[in-house]
């Protein structure tokens, strides 16, 4: 019998987005002033995936998820994940090379009637 841990399930809707990330660095935190607690490091973008169409690159450093700072921690930042909705355009704030901008990503996946 196989058992799937929460924190599996979690893990595999970032993957699903074709996502990879860690907290900021103190020093990047600094540097762009997010509070203690806030934002996530893009490490990797699976070429195809829905990250890759929204426009996410490595290295842009996740601020928002919709209106909502993007936490740094692991649980908190898969459980913002989980909590998107099959088929949903959300809005993403990052900061790339220092600059700010909002992308749309969609959730793979049909949206509920």
């Amino acid at each position: 019998m196989s058992m799937t841990s929460p924190e599996s399930v979690k893990a595999a809707r970032e993957k699903e987005l074709g996502l990879a990330t860690e907290p900021p660095s103190a020093v990047l935190a600094e540097q762009l002033g997010l509070a203690a607690g806030r934002g996530r490091v893009f490490t990797g973008v699976q070429a195809g995936s829905a990250a890759a169409k929204a426009g996410l690159e490595k290295h842009d450093v996740l601020l928002r998820i919709g209106k909502t700072p993007a936490p740094s921690g692991t649980a908190a930042y898969r459980q913002a994940l989980d909590d998107l909705a099959p088929g949903a355009a959300v809005d993403l704030t990052v900061s790339r090379q220092g600059k700010q901008q909002t992308l749309t990503l969609t959730v793979p996946g049909q949206k509920k009637k």
